[in-house]
């Protein structure tokens, strides 16, 4: 009896590896002579890049295919019909050869790319509809930096400053707090590590803060990298929101006194809010802080220069909160300013409006202006400046010749958009969008000649699932083109030898302490 079983057991066994061996052999590399059409397009892939415009420099846009069959194929065809690329796969996940990659984007430049997709099933084969890929002569930003941080509300978590390189879809982190979580009897470093925005002209020169007993700004100029404490005169905060010139040493910023409300029953779990701000600029020469705007009846956030430096735009509010009124949050909108610099005197203009929001019953936050000063691009929801977890937050652009605001409908969906940054081209936006309510994701845009801004794609990664895999949110996004040399152990020495350097403050103060908590009074 045992011995029928053995046999049985290894007839069965023989049985799976043939069936497993057919079934390799059939999944050849070459392509299917004879298949059917498929009339409707029901392939799935991850991540979407159906249809797509992409710079001659991006990564290879791995994927994977979502449908079930026995075998893949994937064929890349040029405008002229000739095969570049055929690969074949059972696991369904198609990752293109680097150099292969690189050779089919240079060769077909200004030209559209072909992308025929075959399956197996039952001894069938099956071509799906044909998508393309068009290529253009417009070279993408090489760089993304961003902060990868876990969807928590209640407590900080392992938070990364990370770079992506978007030629090869490879990524390194350039600062964490893993160290400071891990050690729980150290009180003095750095819980938070985050904002990392770099100068415009290909200097090096960047910034990111610490938060900390021992942090601050940590500042690159020049090739040397330090703490700064930017919390000097009457400031009741230190810099938060911060925006470089686009070619001198002066970093416009806001300092924002938030405060969080943690929601029960409503589709964003946490609502960030600020209690007050105003605007200041760091003179990096001088080590000098002085106010933009000091204005204790209103509130400023999210400054950002001008691509000449001649304005520095940002989003303001009179919908003051405090203890009291805080549940009235929803009645918080910012309008979009910009007050003029006069870099001789170091001084600055009024007020002016740009962007009337708020006459809309709407709020706008994160303005970015375009290289060539013509358009402004932020984010519009219905109240507050933190739309991150807005689910009505969409992407507008505001056209500074012709005075008006259109939304980027190619871009928004259903869920949350926030923004990243423009290109040094002007040519490619970078956008985050909260794709399945908790989760953030980076996706580029072509933005044309014609103001025109075209289908997102998903940040391409050596691995295709590795977005659908983590379970981090991209934060603060932004495009680089130095390949940023800052490492985790060199954070950790910075804090180690805690020096830090003392901004001076110029100007006259209208706040001062009460001398017995530290706190800030108005006069």
């Amino acid at each position: 009896m045992k011995r029928r079983i053995h046999t049985q057991r290894l007839y069965k066994t023989i049985g799976w590896f043939l069936l497993n061996l057919s079934v390799m052999v059939s999944c050849t590399s070459s392509l299917p002579k004879q298949y059917v059409d498929v009339q409707e397009d029901t392939l799935k892939i991850y991540p979407d890049y159906k249809n797509i415009i992409i710079p001659q420099n991006i990564a290879p846009l791995n994927f994977v295919v979502d449908n079930q069959a026995d075998c893949w194929w994937v064929c890349v065809k040029s405008s002229e019909g000739n095969a570049l690329l055929t690969m074949s796969d059972d696991d369904r996940k198609f990752c293109f050869s680097k150099k292969e990659w690189n050779k089919i984007m240079s060769e077909n430049v200004s030209k559209t790319l072909w992308v025929d997709v075959y399956m197996k099933k039952k001894n069938t084969c099956y071509k799906y509809p044909s998508f393309k890929w068009t290529v253009v002569a417009d070279s993408i930003d090489p760089y993304v930096t961003c902060r990868l941080i876990e969807p928590l509300y209640n407590a900080v978590g392992r938070i990364t400053l990370s770079q992506f390189n978007l030629e090869n879809g490879t990524y390194k982190d350039l600062a964490d707090n893993k160290r400071f979580i891990d050690d729980v009897s150290r009180e003095d470093g750095p819980k938070c590590v985050n904002c990392h925005t770099k100068q415009r002209n290909g200097s090096g020169n960047a910034l990111f803060f610490c938060r900390g007993k021992v942090g601050g700004m940590v500042l690159t100029y020049n090739g040397k990298t330090q703490f700064v404490d930017t919390k000097v005169g009457d400031l009741r905060v230190s810099a938060v929101f911060s925006a470089w010139h686009p070619t001198k040493p002066y970093i416009a910023f806001s300092n924002n006194k938030v405060m969080q409300l943690f929601m029960s029953k409503a589709d964003s779990k946490i609502e960030p809010l600020d209690f007050y701000s105003d605007l200041l600029m760091y003179d990096i020469e001088r080590n000098e802080v002085s106010y933009i705007l000091q204005t204790p009846h209103q509130m400023e956030m999210n400054p950002y220069w001008s691509a000449d430096g001649k304005y520095v735009y940002y989003c303001s509010s009179d919908s003051l909160l405090n203890n009291q009124n805080v549940l009235l949050y929803k009645n918080m909108k910012y309008d979009l300013m910009r007050v003029a610099f006069q870099e001789d005197s170091l001084t600055w203009g009024k007020p002016e409006m740009v962007y009337h929001a708020t006459a809309e019953g709407k709020s706008v936050s994160k303005p970015k202006i375009s290289p060539d000063n013509r358009y402004v691009l932020f984010t519009l929801s219905d109240f507050g400046g933190y739309h991150y977890s807005h689910p009505d937050a969409d992407l507008y652009i505001y056209d500074l010749e012709k005075k008006q605001a259109l939304p980027l409908d190619s871009i928004n969906t259903e869920r949350a958009e926030g923004i990243g940054d423009w290109s040094n081209t002007g040519r490619w936006i970078l956008v985050s969008s909260r794709v399945d309510g908790t989760y953030t994701r980076l996706f580029l845009s072509y933005f044309d000649n014609e103001g025109i801004a075209h289908k997102r794609f998903q940040l391409p990664h050596e691995d295709p699932l590795f977005d659908r895999d983590m379970m981090k949110n991209y934060n603060a996004p932004e495009f680089g083109t130095n390949d940023v040399k800052m490492t985790p152990i060199e954070l950790n020495e910075l804090v180690d030898k805690a020096e830090v350097l003392k901004a001076n403050y110029r100007g006259e103060m209208i706040y001062q302490s009460d001398g017995v908590s530290g706190a800030s009074v108005i006069k």
